[in-house]
């Protein structure tokens, strides 16, 4: 199925472990994990990391109400991309996967309230090492499917979403910490690497929206049993080439997208009884299981959602914009509930007015984001293929140090997809 150097087994459904007893396996069970952060315990931001900063870089300078460029907007946007992770303990995803369905439930209906340990970054609890790797894969086998190459030579940026996002906040002036791990890919492709004090985190019963999630969306047909559903899109950005990878919490139901019938789910069934999984792409410590299942769908029927408690809870429409934003998800639905009570729902399109006037209000910020990656991007130019940076944020300012580590974030058979 793949041209890497090892075969994958075709079907939707993985022998092994069952499965995690939790909505799309978000109670952590099974991975590689390993090191601090998938301990419980917290990593320093300066783990790794040598003790002083090669650099500090300023806020970029673009005053409010700066006529003197065009607005900021994303353009070109592509669907490049999908997977699901799977729930066993060996890394394994399923290309291209599907998100669970939203069922448009009436209200009122009642969800017990989230308890557990969950995921945070799932891509770097699995693969800590490599977590970039499903991205390469995911968009090289539609790449195949489509009859093309992807040039990857071409692109600017590969990230994930998260970490837009939390330079979008600095550049607004949040006072959050963070890091990103930096590397180059050939001669001109950045690499950005999320990068969390926990790959994990518990839910003590405060909150609803897992169970909510369980609730009101249904799995793909053949994919009951499996994980988060993540998706990778292009576009330009003001004249960068961005690769952004994002999870995905739902999608409205397709009449062009149906599940297979059931008379075609018992033969793939009673086809992979026999089958096992098939040699790991990767022959590393880190190897991953790619196996064929799910359907591709269009960006246009992706969806967020969230929960808000009907007394108090209100929606950060500037944060949840930004989510919507870097990933172009054109649906946001908002539950409110009391105590688990779910009593209404609304939602709200990327390209209502409401949101519009958002995104006016984020223009110079935005502004600020595409002059910062610019400097990223120029300053992991200069430290070329070995360089091993990591940005990061402590009480505000914006630091760049050297990796102790020079270990990479992709194997080297897949940089050298980059030369």
């Amino acid at each position: 199925m793949y041209s890497q150097p090892a075969s994958t087994s075709r079907g939707s459904r993985p022998r092994g472990r069952g499965p995690a007893p939790s909505y799309r396996g978000r109670v952590v069970r099974g991975g590689r994990g390993g090191g601090p952060s998938h301990s419980g315990k917290k990593r320093s931001f300066q783990t790794n990391l040598e003790s002083v900063p090669i650099q500090i870089i300023p806020l970029p300078n673009i005053a409010e109400g700066d006529q003197s460029e065009d607005n900021f907007i994303l353009s070109d946007v592509t669907h490049i991309g999908s997977y699901n992770w799977v729930d066993q303990r060996k890394p394994t995803i399923i290309v291209p996967g599907h998100p669970r369905i939203w069922l448009n439930k009436p209200t009122p209906y009642t969800v017990e309230a989230d308890k557990g340990l969950r995921f945070r970054d799932q891509n770097g609890y699995r693969l800590p090492s490599t977590p970039l790797l499903p991205l390469i894969i995911a968009v090289e086998q539609k790449a195949k499917d489509d009859e093309e190459k992807f040039d990857w030579g071409s692109v600017d940026f590969i990230t994930d979403r998260n970490n837009l996002r939390k330079l979008l906040g600095w550049a607004r002036g949040s006072k959050k910490s963070f890091r990103i791990d930096l590397q180059l890919a050939g001669t001109s492709t950045v690499l950005m690497t999320r990068w969390e004090q926990q790959t994990t985190h518990w839910t003590t019963g405060s909150s609803y929206g897992f169970n909510f999630e369980t609730a009101s969306t249904r799995a793909y047909q053949g994919l009951e049993h499996n994980s988060t559903h993540h998706r990778v899109i292009q576009y330009d950005m003001m004249g960068l080439g961005m690769v952004v990878r994002y999870e995905v919490d739902g999608c409205m139901p397709e009449e062009t997208l149906k599940d297979p019938r059931p008379s075609d789910l018992e033969a793939l069934t009673d086809r992979l009884s026999t089958m096992k999984l098939g040699k790991p792409l990767l022959t590393s410590p880190q190897s991953l299981d790619v196996m064929e299942g799910g359907a591709q769908i269009p960006n246009s029927s992706v969806l967020e959602l969230c929960t808000k408690s009907s007394g108090t809870g209100r929606v950060d429409w500037t944060d949840k914009y930004t989510q919507l934003f870097f990933s172009q998800t054109p649906l946001h639905i908002t539950a409110y509930h009391d105590r688990g009570t779910f009593t209404r729902v609304a939602r709200e399109e990327l390209t209502s007015p409401h949101l519009q006037e958002v995104n006016e209000r984020l223009q110079p910020s935005l502004k600020k984001l595409r002059r910062l990656l610019e400097t990223i991007r120029k300053l992991v130019i200069q430290h070329g293929e070995q360089g091993r940076l990591s940005l990061v944020c402590e009480d505000v300012e914006l630091k760049v140090f050297r990796r102790i580590n020079k270990d990479g974030c992709l194997p080297d058979e897949y940089l050298k997809r980059f030369e």
